[in-house]
């Protein structure tokens, strides 16, 4: 993929994520000023607190505004990236869209919030529950492409590398059962083996950490070790504020999220600008 062609590609995107966002967005306002908003149960907590307390203690509002960084994350990274990494050969960056891409599946959730979708076990909060979890997958497994694809040998891959990527995901959210009666406080369908995929996604983002150090040894970048340190920085930022429904987890999520991927985005600039 050339950069041209890469370059059009963030301006697609771009347009994009504002109009999905906007859309989100407007809906969001509208259900707010109708009153149609309604809180998810607080009885499942994916980050259970047991010394509840006004920084631990589930609120609503914390939830809504977690979804809201995540989306305007998106947002701001992409224009982040077409004005200051245009020029940067990375075909790491390819694949960290597929993770932005991931991060705008969370917009599914605040439907089902806005619509009171949680109250109902039909088909649509089903299909949303499963878009949540294609954007969760794919926002991990597109670091694990990334480490092990995105070396500039496979360059002339990298289209058909993506589309795996998009693949794999969608197969894994279509087959992994979703229980649309248990809802979590964050608005999520709950997954039948959560453990099953928490076992998966930790796997992933171990093996993706270690391939980005062994990159650095192969390629003798030492740069790429604080691309692994900052991948783990941001990637802990993203799973506090997909689960995160009180303030503590928002805010440290928020600030992990933008420090690690700015960092990880800069170190990458570094690598490649003059390859």
């Amino acid at each position: 993929m050339t950069l041209r062609i890469r370059n059009q590609f963030l301006k697609i995107f771009t347009f994009f994520s504002i109009t999905w966002v906007s859309i989100t967005s407007l809906l969001l306002i509208k259900s707010i000023i109708s009153k149609q908003m309604m809180q998810p149960p607080t009885d499942i907590r994916t980050f259970p607190f047991p010394w509840a307390n006004f920084f631990t203690e589930c609120r609503f509002s914390a939830i809504v505004c977690s979804i809201l960084i995540l989306l305007f994350f998106a947002i701001g990274t992409t224009f982040f990236v077409t004005r200051h990494l245009k020029k940067t050969q990375s075909s790491e960056l390819i694949f960290f869209f597929g993770f932005l891409i991931g991060v705008l599946c969370e917009a599914f959730r605040l439907l089902i919030i806005t619509f009171g979708l949680w109250l109902t076990f039909s088909d649509t909060l089903l299909a949303l529950g499963k878009m949540i979890l294609f954007g969760r997958t794919i926002a991990a497994l597109s670091f694990f492409f990334a480490a092990l694809l995105g070396e500039p040998g496979k360059r002339n891959e990298i289209e058909q590398n993506f589309v795996i990527l998009v693949a794999i995901s969608a197969l894994i959210s279509a087959i992994t059962p979703l229980n649309t009666i248990r809802i979590t406080s964050t608005g999520m369908v709950t997954i039948c083996f959560p453990k099953m995929i928490s076992t998966f996604k930790a796997i992933v983002v171990i093996i993706s950490t270690f391939a980005f150090i062994y990159n650095s040894k192969r390629d003798e970048k030492p740069a790429f070790n604080w691309v692994a340190i900052n991948y783990l920085i941001l990637f802990f930022g993203y799973e506090l504020l997909i689960n995160s429904d009180c303030i503590i987890t928002m805010v440290a999520g928020a600030f992990s999220l933008l420090a690690g991927t700015a960092q990880y985005l800069m170190a990458l600039h570094k690598i490649y600008l003059w390859n």
